[in-house]
């Protein structure tokens, strides 16, 4: 019996921030979903308050660790940063640890084909295997071993960044840190963690798979309010519904209830904490450039707030 592709992402990244449980197929499998209408009304673009500064810029500078880096049909591996910051004694450690098949050994510098068309990048999952065999030569040496950094272009479409994900997912690492370009030089964000599903649900879903018997899908993590990220516009949902500008939902019915793709990402924070206390969604279309998704996805992830992000 095939493992549910839902369930098989579930496991192996229940902690990470995109897809319903994890990293989820059947909503990052974007191809069979309908899209949403391009002639929606949109709302007039309200201008930032003043004294509301990027809460990005008060996170620490990006420290040592391996950095992935994702440009438009390449991806770089480099623990350069790493090695730095280890005692001259973890790297001694490190180079008699030298398998004798690795050039370079404990050097790690690999730029590698353009992303695949797969749900992960084969050369990706491997490469970023031996950067976590390295780490582990050095006795786990410095507050690096163990994580990775995701330095991302603003060009590149999310469906490929989610490739990446789900790669570094299967060589063993957790949740990124993104490398945020800042005035002063990166910062550090982690990924936000996902909203949890309920545990008694995926573990009868685990069992009955264990045992052959058709295996139920739990429901998506609740979520207080959802965030739809277009190519044409920003919605935000509570349920089916779509809030108008300023999350006035008793607005007249034909009220515009579609922010314009470049409002600015506090009045659409704002908007979700005038919600309720929950956990967020944040629904991508998958062709979407980083670059769009990011002021976004950064100023709700400073949040604190679990979100549940997908790709549509």
């Amino acid at each position: 019996m095939r493992q549910p592709a839902w369930l098989a992402l579930a496991c192996g990244l229940s902690t990470f921030g995109v897809g319903a449980f994890g990293l989820s197929a059947c909503e990052c499998g974007a191809s069979d979903r309908p899209r949403e209408r391009a002639a929606e009304e949109t709302a007039p673009e309200a201008p930032a308050p003043p004294g509301d500064p990027d809460p990005t810029l008060a996170l620490a500078a990006a420290g040592p660790a391996t950095v992935v880096s994702l440009r438009a049909g390449a991806l770089l591996v480099d623990n350069q940063a790493l090695l730095d910051s280890w005692p001259p004694a973890a790297r001694r450690t490190a180079e008699a640890a030298d398998p004798g098949d690795v050039p370079g050994w404990p050097r790690l510098e690999r730029r590698l084909a353009h992303v695949s068309e797969g749900r992960a990048v084969p050369e990706l999952v491997d490469t970023l295997r031996l950067a976590r065999r390295i780490e582990a030569s050095a006795t786990g040496a410095s507050s690096g071993a163990g994580v990775y950094h995701l330095r991302i272009g603003d060009e590149v479409p999310f469906v490929e960044v989610e490739r990446v994900l789900y790669s570094a997912s299967l060589a063993g690492y957790g949740r990124p840190r993104l490398r945020l370009a800042r005035e002063g030089g990166e910062r550090e964000l982690p990924w936000p963690e996902s909203p949890r599903a309920d545990p008694a649900a995926v573990q009868a879903a685990l069992e009955a798979f264990a045992s052959g018997a058709p295996v139920p899908e739990p429901p998506a993590p609740a979520v207080t309010a959802r965030v739809r990220l277009r190519a044409n516009g920003v919605d935000v949902l509570v349920g089916a519904t779509r809030q108008a500008a300023g999350c006035l939902d008793e607005a007249p019915p034909d009220a515009r209830r579609t922010y314009p793709p470049t409002v600015d990402a506090a009045i659409v924070t704002r908007c979700l904490d005038a919600l309720g206390d929950g956990p967020w969604a944040l629904e991508i279309d998958a062709a979407l450039p980083f670059g769009r998704v990011e002021p976004l996805l950064a100023r709700m992830a400073v949040s604190g707030r679990p979100i549940r992000v997908v790709t549509r």
